[in-house]
């Protein structure tokens, strides 16, 4: 191998380490938010996509066309040996239950910059009662709002 070979291959590495290390650092690269590195990300797709899936189980979407690169840090295949737990109760795992009023509370606090517990809580409520497949949440039930707490 020559000189200049080793060169070339040193460089591409450096610049696939370069790109995986950006997308670690922002997972959504765009062309026009990020135009170096999203070229950079663009042209060692295929090596930085195989490094991503073998390492981590993520996966890298390019869309050139599109002018954007996604890094969707998210396994294809779930894994029941660490499920959500809770803080209290012997750390027992999230039931089905919970992980509704879990995105339901995450979705209303996305909604609203700044809220206390009771505002929350009457969001709750008027968006799990106004959704036929979540179950109501009732703030005049304490196990249901101990759900919410733990």
């Amino acid at each position: 191998m020559s000189k200049l070979d080793n060169q070339l291959v040193t460089a591409e590495r450096e610049e696939v380490t370069h790109g995986i290390r950006r997308l670690l650092a922002s997972p959504l690269i765009t062309e026009r938010g990020q135009p170096e590195a999203f070229d950079l990300v663009r042209r060692r797709r295929e090596p930085i996509r195989k490094w991503f899936d073998y390492y981590c189980g993520w996966t890298l979407t390019v869309e050139p066309r599109l002018g954007y690169a996604r890094l969707v840090k998210v396994r294809t295949v779930t894994d029941p040996t660490r499920p959500a737990r809770r803080l209290r109760s012997g750390r027992a795992a999230f039931d089905r239950r919970r992980y509704a009023l879990l995105c339901v509370v995450s979705a209303e606090l996305l909604s609203v910059p700044v809220t206390t517990i009771g505002l929350l809580a009457d969001r709750v409520g008027r968006a799990t009662a106004a959704d036929d497949v979540v179950p109501d949440f009732d703030t005049a039930n304490r196990a249901t709002r101990s759900r919410v707490v733990k």
